[in-house]
């Protein structure tokens, strides 16, 4: 019998740790001496296959950083060469047009009996489209868009017509100084203008074409009608950095938001972002009331066909043109984080058309930007990092292109892809899934895709030359082993 088992309480530390109570059943056994050296003289970092100096995988994020240094200059300097060059003669061509063609002085807004253009922009790389605007009538509100329920007209076609609140001697007037633009019913028609407009462009093309014979600045100058009625100028110069097609559309400038128009903000609604999209809202509604031209109305067509959902009143509807409020927005982006992220991705999917032209030909500037819309309304505070965004962009091409259909982000009934061949929009989105599935699976393919190829050989270069300061350290005897 223990010594203590006749006690009614244990009140020692002494008695339980002597009892045996608090003795653990396995003790814990110092390794033998025989052990420690293993703790003394080997570092598990040093045995061999144990790369010490292995830096993490690059990223996704690594290979855009590459490109961007690489192309982004490059293609700066080219795209406001390319511009520069296309403006000088989009305006010359204008100018021509007006001293050739009689209706010219009588319609087309000019400054000292010089046509200016009013908006001038680059929808894809050498792919221009030059607005050129058509003078206000001498009464105020002569016109006015005709309202049209949704049914009748999508959001992106506006029907112009004579002021319904003009008398009988005004309308007289209006008919006597707009006559050669007008129908029976007061109507102004695209149509109509594009006529004379169209005929004033080519008679100017072909002017600066015999022009061109005998300066030799031009290789090639011509014209081509679209299927929307406007007229392309197709030029080819000796330097291939010239060779573009510049679209030339008659306009009106809009002095206020018509009410079937609704302008849309790629900034979220949500919070916080709520107040800057208000802002932005505001901002642009106030330049339109103090007289910034933000929204055209176009001369481009828009054919009616049986079993369209539209009315034919389609036909003779003037088009709605937001490059302006395009322009705008990605400004005001800019000025929100991430600053800078939408270009270095228009810049970087350029790279990557440059080399695959054709592959890519669907994929515009403006699908891009209306991508990056969409994609910026969408994730804004939920997407960090470059790579994330670039992925979610091609995404949303590669999403669209298996519709077959685009919307505009401020016109959502209007189809961006409408004018591309569905040939073409089948392979671009082969390419783009191929292009998706190839920068997952290996980052690094991004360098071949857009022909940066000279950065990938400079980082193997770079390994490669610090494998040989490596092995010849191990052949001077610095590096040490056992």
């Amino acid at each position: 019998m223990n010594n203590h088992s006749s006690d009614p309480v244990i009140n020692s530390y002494k008695h339980v740790r002597s009892s045996g109570y608090l003795t653990p059943k396995y003790r814990y056994r110092n390794p033998p001496s025989t052990m420690s050296w293993l703790e003394d003289d080997i570092d598990l970092n040093d045995i061999e296959g144990k790369d010490r100096s292995k830096s993490p995988e690059p990223q996704l994020d690594d290979f855009i950083q590459k490109v961007l240094q690489t192309k982004r200059n490059l293609i700066t300097r080219t795209k406001e060469k390319a511009y520069k060059s296309a403006l000088y003669l989009a305006t010359n061509i204008v100018e021509v047009a007006f001293e050739n063609e009689w209706l010219y002085p009588m319609y087309i807004r000019n400054t000292e009996r010089e046509a200016d253009l009013c908006d001038f922009r680059a929808v894809d790389k050498n792919v221009y489209v030059g607005l050129v605007p058509l003078r206000k009538p001498i009464r105020m509100n002569a016109f006015m868009v005709a309202y049209k329920s949704p049914g009748d007209l999508p959001s992106h076609r506006m029907l112009v017509q004579i002021n319904k609140k003009t008398t009988k001697e005004e309308r007289l007037n209006i008919v006597n100084e707009w006559g050669h633009c007008l129908d029976a019913n007061g109507v102004l028609r695209p149509d109509f203008v594009l006529h004379w407009f169209n005929r004033g462009l080519i008679k100017a093309c072909e002017k600066l074409e015999v022009e061109n014979k005998r300066t030799q600045k031009l290789a090639f100058l011509e014209t081509s009608l679209a299927e929307d009625g406007t007229v392309w100028v197709h030029i080819i110069g000796f330097d291939p950095q010239e060779n573009y097609k510049i679209n030339l559309v008659p306009c009106f400038s809009l002095t206020e938001v018509p009410k079937q128009l609704y302008i849309n903000a790629p900034i979220p609604s949500r919070r916080p972002y709520n107040d800057d999209q208000s802002k932005f809202l505001q901002d642009v509604h106030n330049g339109i009331k103090e007289g910034e031209e933000i929204l055209f109305l176009e001369a481009r067509l828009e054919k009616w066909f049986r079993g369209m959902r539209f009315s034919p009143t389609i036909e003779i509807s003037w088009g709605v043109h937001i490059g302006q409020l395009e322009d705008r927005s990605f400004g005001f982006l800019n000025t929100l984080k991430p600053k800078r992220l939408f270009e270095d991705i228009i810049v970087l999917i350029n790279a990557i058309k440059d080399e695959h032209v054709v592959c890519l030909h669907a994929v515009t500037n403006r699908v891009i930007n209306h991508a990056v819309f969409f994609q910026y309304r969408k994730n804004l505070g939920k997407l960090q990092q470059k790579q994330d965004w670039f992925v979610a962009v091609l995404k949303t091409i590669q999403t669209q292109l298996n519709l077959n259909m685009f919307p505009n982000f401020f016109l959502q009934k209007q189809n961006i892809f409408m004018e591309s061949d569905p040939q073409i929009l089948k392979f671009n989105k082969d390419e783009i899934k191929r292009l998706i599935t190839c920068i997952k699976n290996n980052p690094e393919s991004l360098l071949s895709y857009s022909g940066c190829e000279e950065a990938k050989t400079e980082t193997e270069d770079s390994e490669k030359s610090d494998d040989e300061k490596e092995s010849s350290g191990e052949k001077n005897g610095v590096h040490f082993s056992d």
